[in-house]
């Protein structure tokens, strides 16, 4: 996939996923299945690897901490959500 300024898709860095609890929120799905996004590396060489584990489920005070993130990223970014899914007011 090639990200250019008049795609529909933007590309964003993987510490932004991770910084918005999105990582945190995808990965409590995937334990069910005994699978995990890991982001490896640091800065701007940090990548992520889908993998297998056996974990299943996080500490209760990281999922208020990852929730509480998801929710900020939410009423930070609500209306661009909207606007970009081109509803305006049609449904």
């Amino acid at each position: 996939m090639e990200f250019t300024s008049d795609s529909p898709t933007k590309r964003m860095s993987v510490k932004d996923f991770r910084d918005t609890g999105l990582l945190m929120f995808i990965n409590q799905i995937l334990h069910v299945f005994g699978w995990v996004i890991c982001a490896v590396g640091e800065g701007d060489d940090m990548y992520l690897v889908p993998a297998r584990t056996n974990f299943r489920g996080f500490t209760q005070s990281s999922i208020d901490s990852n929730y509480e993130k998801v929710a900020r990223w939410i009423r930070d970014n609500g209306k661009e959500i909207y606007d970009e899914a081109g509803w305006n007011g049609k449904g």
